[in-house]
């Protein structure tokens, strides 16, 4: 998966882990206890809305971004605290979720109109 600027810069590639099922998006990254800079969870629900995420029994730091059904990221939260009980609700709905290390966002310049691109393996 590529994340690209409007402008068409590629600014940062990840090898992604889907979770789609339920169990799947229940379970996320919980109780990993490490990822490389370059590997991502991508959540994939069923219609676009507003999901709220935690980080409950999380062991990693992570950004978050919230994605349209077009691909776009219309919200970022950035370095979640592990273990944290606290809700992080976006303010816009979205279909796809993208976590990656804290810091990536930063690092990476990725911006909120940015774009994801990648393909569905079948």
């Amino acid at each position: 998966m590529d994340i690209i600027s409007p402008e068409g810069l590629k600014k940062a590639t990840f090898a992604i882990e889907i979770a789609e099922k339920e169990e799947e998006l229940m379970q996320g990254l919980k109780y990993r206890e490490k990822m490389a800079d370059n590997e991502a969870m991508l959540f994939i629900f069923e219609y676009p809305d507003i999901y709220d995420f935690w980080m409950q029994d999380t062991y990693l730091p992570l950004d978050m971004l919230f994605i349209a059904t077009d691909g776009t990221i219309n919200d970022i939260y950035e370095n979640a605290v592990p273990f944290s009980e606290e809700r992080i609700t976006p303010r816009n709905p979205h279909q796809y979720v993208l976590e990656v290390n804290a810091g990536i966002v930063k690092k990476s310049g990725i911006k909120t109109g940015d774009k994801i691109v990648w393909k569905k393996q079948s």
